[in-house]
């Protein structure tokens, strides 16, 4: 019989959904079952949290030094002060 080999962050979940009586499901990631665990338990929206929370890191990253940055050099010097605040705008939204 084959040794299934978990690393000791999905050992904790497994653990920690088996004795919240969750059922586990051996086909499914761990992931996603402690998150459609909370979903479920307290009706929260984790995936909108997750994706605000990639998409707040992306755009940190472009402004910072990414994507954004290299634009910048390309825009005019009298425009650079309106673009700087339009991107800035997106933390906003």
């Amino acid at each position: 019989m084959p040794i299934a080999v978990m690393d000791s962050l999905n050992l904790k979940i497994r653990s920690f959904l088996q004795n919240a009586g969750f059922v586990y499901d051996e086909s499914v990631s761990s992931a996603t079952q402690i998150v459609s665990y909370f979903e479920k338990k307290y009706g929260l929206s984790l995936m909108g949290f997750f994706e605000q929370e990639w998409i707040d890191e992306q755009v940190d990253r472009d402004i910072a030094r990414g994507h954004f940055r290299e634009l910048r050099e390309y825009v005019s010097q009298d425009l650079r002060t309106d673009f700087d605040q339009a991107v800035a705008s997106i933390w906003d939204v």
